[in-house]
C-alpha cells in the first residue's frame, strides 16, 4: 500500500486520494513561521499557498461551500478551503491568490 504524505506541499502525492471524495483543506496561518515558532506546521508560506491553489486549479478543482459537497451537483472535482481563526495574515496573503 502506498503511503500518503501527511503534509500538503504539492498536489502530486495527493491527487489520487483527492479524487476519492471532496478534499477539505484546512489552513491556519498563511505566513512564514517566525523564528522560535513552536508549531511550524500551522504556517503555510504565501508562495506555497499560491502554488497549491495553482496546482489545484490546473487539475480542475473548484472550491465549493462545505454544504455543497454532497449534493451531486456542480463540477466533478470539488474541494473546500477553510481558514481557522481569521488571522490577519490570511487576509494579507491569501486573498489575492484566491
Amino acid at each position: 500500500m502506498k503511503k500518503t504524505p501527511t503534509t500538503f506541499h504539492t498536489l502530486k502525492p495527493f491527487l489520487e486520494l483527492f479524487q476519492t471524495g471532496v478534499p477539505v483543506l484546512m489552513y491556519h496561518k498563511i505566513a512564514d513561521p517566525p523564528a522560535g515558532a513552536r508549531l511550524k506546521g500551522l504556517y503555510v508560506p504565501p508562495e506555497r499557498f499560491a502554488r497549491q491553489l495553482t496546482e489545484l486549479h490546473q487539475a480542475g478543482f473548484v472550491a465549493c461551500r462545505p454544504g455543497d459537497t454532497r449534493d451531486g451537483h456542480g463540477p466533478q472535482r470539488r474541494m473546500v478551503l477553510t481558514f481557522d481563526d481569521g488571522f490577519r495574515n490570511v487576509w494579507k496573503h491569501a486573498l489575492e491568490p484566491l
